[in-house]
């Protein structure tokens, strides 16, 4: 069950790298086609939608990761507790 969980923490490292490179070639995207201050319009603090999408692209490696992490501990606490 141990490696099970390091397998699942990894595929959740890799889910958080993809969508943060998803992000990054999103803003490259706007920089390029729309110009820089059109940039800084999608990233003003008042642009709540975007932060929103942020984590929402986010969230599923955040939550792969966190279930990883858990059945580790809990992998930790049978081989103690046996």
């Amino acid at each position: 069950m141990k490696t099970l969980a390091k397998v699942i923490r990894i595929v959740g490292i890799a889910l958080i790298a993809i969508a943060g490179v998803i992000i990054l070639v999103g803003h490259i995207g706007v920089i390029t086609s729309q110009g820089f201050s059109a940039y800084l319009e999608m990233m003003s603090p008042y642009n709540v939608l975007n932060y929103l999408v942020t984590i929402l692209t986010l969230a599923p490696g955040f939550g792969v990761y966190q279930i990883g992490k858990w059945l580790e501990g809990k992998a930790a606490q049978n081989k103690l507790g046996t």
